[in-house]
């Protein structure tokens, strides 16, 4: 298993992940025109004004 470093540069097509810290690390990603991107809702610190979020509802998911 490769280890990424606390400073590295990944791209894939127009895909772009930048990654800085160790302790607590930020990840910076530029999605293409029809890509997204999923996370836990918390741990979003900023996104540009342009960007668009939407939720995305679990399948089986049980409520009471």
């Amino acid at each position: 298993m490769s280890s990424i470093k606390p400073q590295s540069s990944f791209r894939s097509g127009d895909l772009s992940l930048k990654i800085k810290g160790e302790v607590a690390p930020i990840v910076d990603v530029q999605l293409g025109q029809q890509q997204s991107v999923y996370f836990e809702h918390h741990i979003l610190l900023w996104k540009q004004p342009n960007v668009r979020l939407g939720m995305k509802g679990l399948k089986g998911r049980k409520t009471s």
